[in-house]
């Protein structure tokens, strides 16, 4: 078993139209870029309109999901052995 803090990944981000870092921590809270900008973006009413077209399902994104979901059964499967 590996000893580790965090561990992120670079991915392009087709809602976002623009690569994002995935991040993922030991105790399973994640953080996304893409999300980070989007509802920094979101919060000011001057910057609304660049946001037109991109979309940001957050937290429950796919994608996000998909990395926390495969770091860990690879850790998983790392202590089986």
């Amino acid at each position: 078993m590996t000893d580790w803090q965090l561990t992120a990944t670079t991915i392009f981000c087709e809602d976002m139209n623009d690569e994002v870092t995935v991040i993922l921590y030991k105790d399973g809270k994640t953080r996304c870029t893409g999300y980070d900008f989007f509802a920094r973006m979101s919060a000011d009413p001057k910057s609304k309109k660049a946001l037109s077209g991109l979309k940001c399902d957050g937290p429950v994104c796919h994608r996000v999901s998909a990395y926390k979901e495969k770091i860990f059964s690879e850790e998983e499967s790392s202590t089986e052995l």
